[in-house]
């Protein structure tokens, strides 16, 4: 019998469809796997073989083919082990047919019947919502990754056999979900210098490059940094109640964790002071959300008209250097105080553009068509960090 499972391979960072064809027939027990697998693809007949003996299913008896399309792209790695598997089951009516056109698999089997995660899978996820199905099954591991993708269910699988019951529909599995909004780097200083520097290029570049081997592959990285972190050691410097414990050593030492050129990457600095007991419970009503919505919504078309026709650019963050000139235009007070906030503080070019482009947000939501002193004033204001310790 002949049964066809959709999976996934990726070719550097881009993801193809990979369509699995299982055929058991009769003749000689003997497996062959075609379509240019390599050797890891290969040796996956024998995994699977011993996953489904453990998982309680007969395998083939006669001579089992099979076959992953597109025949002319090199398949790499493990993650074909769980399609074929479950393409065997179905070839051999130990399997339900109906829904495997809709649902895209990938997974490592060990021989304890267990899934194991694989590498790739947000855009293997992000290509089976391109192609038009419904779902994807991934490893356990993986869920979390998949599920990042809007717009398809992602369902998690640990066994083989989790894996079939829920395909013959005698398991139900809830899809898996997660929620990213609250993803943030928190005690910043408290990660490794290397892990930081790395993120310099893709926060100013919008992608990241990968060397190994000899071979360079560039991976598409535009992302919003949101990060927090102590003003000091103990977490009490410029607290008005409690007294820090902290010498100006230690503090320097802390600090400097994070580079300047980092620093000079992040581009809203805010320092949040410790508030009284009597501010927590003031329950003064502050300017309505539906409010600020518009307002940011309002700045935001005009930013999208403003570079419409800048390839690759949408706001004012990513605004380049030549275009500078034309779109943050200043008023003379406000020229006059960035030139003595960037003598005071000492700021690099590179601040000095990340201040402008902030200023000219300013600006914009307060649908200024020049930037004034008081743009100037609140955008330096958000360079909290780059100021010297009091």
């Amino acid at each position: 019998m002949l049964a066809e499972i959709h999976s996934g391979a990726l070719t550097g960072i881009e993801a193809y469809a990979v369509s699995i064809e299982v055929n058991a027939g009769h003749g000689e027990p003997k497996t062959v796997v075609v379509g240019l697998p390599d050797a890891a693809v290969k040796e996956s007949a024998d995994r699977v073989w011993t996953a489904l003996l453990h998982s309680g299913f007969e395998p083939p008896k006669g001579r089992t083919t099979i076959n992953l399309a597109p025949a002319n792209r090199r398949k790499e790695g493990p993650c074909f082990d769980l399609p074929i598997a479950l393409g065997i089951l179905a070839a051999t009516d130990g399997l339900r047919l109906e829904g495997l056109n809709r649902i895209c698999v990938v997974g490592e089997l060990a021989l304890s019947v267990a899934v194991r995660p694989v590498r790739g899978v947000l855009p293997l996820t992000l290509m089976a919502r391109a192609k038009g199905f419904t779902a994807v099954m991934v490893p356990a591991e993986n869920a979390e990754e998949a599920a990042v993708v809007q717009g398809i269910k992602v369902f998690a699988v640990r066994t083989l056999r989790t894996a079939a019951d829920f395909l013959n529909r005698t398991l139900e599995l809830e899809p898996f979900t997660v929620d990213v909004k609250e993803r943030f780097l928190d005690e910043l200083p408290e990660f490794q210098r290397h892990v930081l520097e790395v993120m310099r290029q893709p926060m100013e570049e919008g992608w990241g490059q990968l060397v190994r081997a000899g071979v360079s592959v560039v991976y598409p990285c535009r992302f919003m940094l949101v990060a927090a972190m102590n003003p000091c050691p103990c977490g009490f410097l410029s607290d008005p109640l409690k007294v820090c414990r902290c010498s100006p050593r230690q503090i320097e030492r802390y600090r400097g964790k994070i580079s300047g050129p980092l620093l000079d990457r992040i581009d809203l600095q805010l320092e949040v002071p410790p508030g009284p007991f009597e501010t927590l419970r003031e329950m003064a009503p502050g300017e309505r959300s539906a409010l600020i919505r518009a307002r940011v919504v309002a700045a935001r078309e005009r930013q999208r008209i403003r570079f419409e026709r800048v390839p690759g650019v949408f706001c004012n963050a990513q605004m380049p250097s030549r275009l500078m000139a034309s779109v943050c235009r200043m008023e003379p007070e406000a020229e006059g105080l960035l030139r003595a906030a960037m003598q005071e503080l000492q700021l690099s070019a590179r601040a000095y553009n990340r201040i402008l482009k902030v200023a000219r947000t300013v600006a914009d939501l307060a649908e200024a068509q020049w930037i004034g002193s008081d743009h100037v004033a609140e955008a330096v204001g958000y360079r909290s960090l780059d100021r010297p310790l009091s």
